[in-house]
C-alpha cells in the first residue's frame, strides 16, 4: 500500500496545458454523444413497445366482415 508519503514523493507525468484542454474537450464531446445516444435508444425502446401494443390490438380485435 501506498502511503501519502510516498504519493508526495512521486512525480507524475501530465501532458501540456493545450493537450490537457484538448482531451477534456473530446471526453466532453464523447459524454454529449452519449447522452444523444441513450436518448435515441430509450425513444426506440417506447416506440417499439407502442408498435408492439399495436400490432397486438390489431391482432386480436375481432372485425365484422360484411357480405353482400
Amino acid at each position: 500500500m501506498v502511503g501519502v508519503s510516498e504519493l508526495k514523493k512521486m512525480s507524475i507525468p501530465l501532458p501540456p496545458l493545450n493537450e490537457q484542454l484538448r482531451i477534456v474537450n473530446k471526453v466532453k464531446n464523447l459524454n454529449e454523444i452519449c447522452d444523444e445516444l441513450e436518448k435515441e435508444i430509450m425513444q426506440s425502446k417506447l416506440d417499439s413497445k407502442r408498435l408492439k401494443k399495436t400490432f397486438l390490438q390489431e391482432s386480436f380485435t375481432t372485425k365484422e366482415v360484411v357480405f353482400n
